[in-house]
């Protein structure tokens, strides 16, 4: 037994020896592979490559190893059998160096083949990483794939950037350990590089630009030398650049203005040249003063699209419209001239420009004061651009040329003063846009031809300075029609004629100067009216006569050297056919009914009137044909001269009967223009000029007829476009302008008619959309634009119409759906929507109209393919119901048969089919034979 146990435990003995032989000449095979008599070196890895670790092998084969043993390695074994799936690794972790072999090691010789070791189906798993033993991934560029475009361009400058000193950067350390290098929040970029006092000698490189996100460069308090690149501009991110203390030379590149998002910059302490770019004045931190550097006057500094760059406007996000009054500005700059050069810049705030105002709320330009300032341009036409403008003063320079009719657009100005230049031209029409105009001051200047009737719209006006200029023709008698007028300056220019008679409506008028001009006739009694004038001077004009009684009151004047006596009281019973006692009996008289009376005298002539009107001056006024008088004083109040055969043009003196309220000259075959004098009867509440051949435009003056009700112009032949001023007539009840030529679209300012009750438009060529507007016409009764060319969509805002009986805007070219709304139009009778582009199915809320008559919407693409609504059975008031020509389907519903009052339908042009039914009785106009459909006979309704 003894024995035995003693053979086994040799066996065991012997198993033990060869299984230790195996191993360690396995070792020695896998190590011999892996190691090199040179020093270790890390492998380079694929970006992607994991880290990979030895897999566990089992020996397949029995062989004798060497009993020569190998020294342990110190060195860990480099795998190089299947990956697992990559670690992350420490990014502060410092690389462990490899120990070098201290001898090397010799050959171990193999008698028998070793086979090759099949690695296992399953890997074993890795164990997490110890930060401490991990291998260090020694290409530092690829701690971040996205990174590694900033690693590749570091590495690439470092020997330029560093020139005697010595930077850390290394492609065997990770970038996030590398001296002065900051990485952006989420890592992907370099956001900082900080190298401040670090003995840096060399130069600044220009591919620094290509690291993109770099916001924060600082290099100050280096030997850093040569010029600055460029290509630093480029930098979109750059917030900060520090390069103060240094020993830069050269200019600083222009394209450093350029940078969007600059608020740091220093750059004193080097051997710098040049000027700064205007653009870098915007800089909130710098020390350009210790430079010693002035800042460049660039050639684009008037550039406009620099107006958003933060300069002239600090804030242009919170300030976006006053970027367009700054563009405007600049554009206009030079236009205007100066042998001083204005200092409007992009590179230098609004508030600092030359005679700027700008308001506070909004931030606009308000007002624009150069007076003597050696201007020498002409006025831009760009000034029109600077919409919130409420003054524009350019007195007292050298500037020539027009007044652009741009002016127009200046909707808030308030004051217009262009005094003491060398304007030539004539006043523009547009002049009378500017309603909020309060004083004009264009005196002393060369301005010529006649002044526009259009100064009449001046509804503000205040003071009125055109004196000494070369003004010609008649004064404008709508000037009488500026209520406001405080100051009236015409002296020294050429007018001619006679003074108008309005202008003793001029109550306001204080100064009122009308020397060394070429005026004549006698100075209307009106003027005694005047009862606050203070100031009158009218020597120097040829007026004869005598001085209206109160005018001869004034406080200063120049009556002395007009030698005129003062006007006694008119004689009741004189000579003269409106002063003998029978065309004006003297229990009747008054003043102003002695001139209106021979005002209508005067008319006879160009009327030719002499064999259609009665002999006047054999009877009393009172019974003159077609004259009405009335008020207080006495004065002719209505004159209705319809279907009289009239000719020619109608007479501007009617402008003069302002004691009438009623004007009617329809049916009669006056041609010629509508005389904008007509607008002086500011107390005329109907004007009717119908069926005529009148032709031009319809006056824009007539906006300022306040108390007109009625004004029909329509059967002429009347051209243009509809004015926009008659948004004014704030009394208007009626408009008629049908049947004319007029163009262009409907004004929007129709809308503020708030009394209107009829609007009138067909049959013209009117374009453009339906204003949506017209929904405010709250007492609007009747609305006709058929026969247009309208377009666009029905605004629902017409919905809001409740007292309309009647809305027809057939033959046009209006399209998209009825609005819904329409069913709110209770009281509507006739709805005519024939002969347009309609679409969809007709609004079941229009089975809310109770008192619908008409509803015709033939020719259009109404129904969608879907049958006639049988709801229109429940509007049992329908007379007439016109649906042909559209995309109806299917049967005719039963419930039409409902229609008591039903006189007329048309069906026919649709998709329909089945039968006719049963009508309650005969219509006298429809088209149901042409459908070809059997009657209904005994199908319930």
């Amino acid at each position: 037994m003894k024995l035995r146990l003693e053979w086994l435990a040799g066996i065991l003995a012997a198993i033990i020896v060869v299984l230790v032989a195996v191993l360690v000449v396995l070792w020695l095979t896998i190590s011999g592979d892996d190691q090199d008599p040179s020093p270790i070196t890390q492998p380079t890895l694929a970006p992607t490559e994991p880290p990979i670790i030895p897999t566990v092998f089992t020996p397949t084969a029995t062989f004798t190893a060497s009993p020569t043993a190998e020294p342990e390695p110190t060195a860990t074994t480099q795998p190089t059998s299947t990956p697992i799936p990559t670690a992350t690794l420490a990014p502060t972790a410092s690389p462990t160096p490899t120990p070098e072999p201290t001898s090397t090691p010799e050959p171990i010789p193999t008698p028998t083949p070793i086979p090759t070791p099949q690695p296992t189906e399953t890997p074993v798993p890795s164990p997490s990483p110890d930060p401490k033993s991990t291998p260090v991934v020694k290409d530092a560029c690829l701690e971040n794939a996205s990174l590694a475009k900033d690693c590749e361009t570091l590495l690439t400058l470092r020997d330029e950037l560093a020139g005697d000193a010595a930077l850390n950067w290394s492609d065997d350390r990770p970038i996030s350990a590398w001296e002065g290098v900051e990485l952006s929040d989420d890592g992907d970029l370099i956001a900082s590089l900080t190298l401040d006092g670090r003995q840096l000698s060399g130069r600044i490189p220009a591919s620094l630009a290509n690291l993109i996100g770099l916001e924060v460069l600082s290099i100050e308090n280096n030997a850093l030398g040569g010029e600055l690149p460029a290509e630093l501009g480029d930098m979109d991110r750059l917030e900060v650049l520090r390069l103060d203390g240094n020993r830069l030379t050269g200019e600083i590149p222009q394209e450093y203005g350029k940078l969007p998002g600059l608020h740091t910059m220093l750059i004193s302490g080097n051997d710098l040249a040049g000027c700064i770019a205007a653009r870098l004045r915007k800089i909130a931190i710098n020390d350009f003063e210790q430079s010693g550097l002035d800042f460049c006057e660039e050639e684009d500094d008037n550039s406009p699209e620099l107006c958003s760059f933060g300069i002239a406007i600090p804030d242009p996000e919170a300030d976006r419209a006053l970027i367009s009054d700054c563009a405007a500005l600049l554009a206009m700059r030079d236009e205007l001239g100066g042998t001083l050069r204005l200092n409007w810049s992009a590179f230098r705030p609004m508030d600092e420009w030359e005679g700027i105002t700008i308001s506070s709320e909004p931030r606009r330009v308000a007002s624009l004061d150069l007076t003597q300032t050696d201007l020498d341009g002409v006025i831009p036409v760009s000034i029109g651009e600077l919409e919130h403008l409420a003054e524009l003063s350019l007195p007292e320079n050298n500037l020539t040329g027009g007044l652009p009719s741009e002016l127009s657009d200046l909707q808030n100005l308030r004051i217009l003063n262009l005094a003491g230049n060398e304007l030539t031209g004539e006043v523009p029409l547009e002049i009378g846009l500017l309603t909020e105009l309060e004083q004009i001051h264009l005196q002393e200047n060369q301005l010529s031809g006649e002044l526009p009737t259009t100064i009449g719209d001046l509804i503000s006006i205040r003071t009125l300075r055109l004196s000494n200029n070369q003004l010609s023709g008649m004064i404008p008698s709508t000037l009488g029609l500026n209520s406001t007028l405080e100051r009236l300056h015409l002296d020294g220019n050429q007018f001619v004629g006679e003074l108008p008679p309005n202008f003793g409506d001029l109550t306001n008028l204080q100064v009122l100067d009308l020397r060394a001009n070429n005026l004549s006739g006698t100075i209307p009694t009106e003027f005694g009216n005047l009862a606050n004038l203070t100031v009158a001077y009218l020597s120097g004009n040829a007026f004869v006569g005598c001085l209206p009684i109160g005018f001869e009151t004034v406080e200063t004047n120049d009556y002395e050297e007009l030698k005129l006596e003062v006007c006694g009281p008119a004689p009741v019973v004189g000579e003269g056919p409106c002063t003998n006692g029978i065309a004006i009996p003297a229990e009747i008289y008054t003043p102003e009914l002695a001139d209106d009376c021979a005002l209508l005298l005067e008319l006879i002539d160009p009327l030719e009137a002499e064999d259609i009107l009665d002999r006047p001056v054999d009877y009393s006024i009172e019974n003159w044909s077609g004259v009405t008088i009335g008020g207080s004083p006495t004065r002719v109040t209505g004159l209705e001269l319809s279907e009289r055969g009239f000719q020619y043009e109608i007479p501007i003196e009617m402008g003069r009967l302002t004691g009438l309220t009623i004007l009617r000259l329809d049916g009669n075959e006056f041609e010629g223009v509508i005389p904008v004098e007509l607008a002086f009867l500011s107390s005329l509440e109907e004007l009717q000029l119908q069926k005529n051949s009148l032709t031009g435009d319809v006056p824009p003056q007539f906006g300022n007829m306040r108390d007109l009700k009625v004004l029909d112009l329509s059967e002429n032949e009347l051209t243009g476009t509809i004015p926009p001023d008659l948004g004014g007539m704030i009394s208007l009840e009626t408009l008629i302008l049908a049947e004319n030529e007029l163009s262009g679209e409907i004004p929007d300012t129709i809308g503020m008619l708030e009394s209107l009750t009829t609007l009138n438009l067909m049959r013209n060529t009117l374009t453009g959309n339906i204003p949506a507007t017209l929904g405010e016409l709250s007492n609007l009764e009747r609305l006709i634009l058929s026969r247009n060319r309208l377009e666009g969509e029905i605004p629902e805002e017409i919905g809001n119409l409740t007292t309309l009986n009647e809305i027809d805007l057939s033959t046009n070219q209006i399209g998209g759906r009825i609005p819904s709304e329409l069913g709110d139009l209770v009281n509507l009778e006739e709805l005519r929507f024939n002969h347009n582009l309609l679409i969809g199915e007709l609004p079941d809320t229009l089975r809310n109209l109770p008192n619908l008559r008409i509803f015709n919407v033939e020719f259009n693409d109404l129904g969608g393919l879907q049958p006639i609504p049988s709801w229109l059975g429940e509007i049992t008031s329908l007379t007439s119901l016109v649906l042909n020509n559209n995309l109806f389907a299917g049967s005719i519903p039963p419930e039409l048969g409902n229609l008591t009052e039903l006189s007329e339908l048309f069906l026919n042009f649709n998709f329909l089919r089945g039968c006719v039914p049963q009508l309650p009785k005969p219509l006298f106009h429809t088209d149901l034979p042409k459908l070809e459909l059997p009657d209904c006979e005994g199908v319930e309704n």
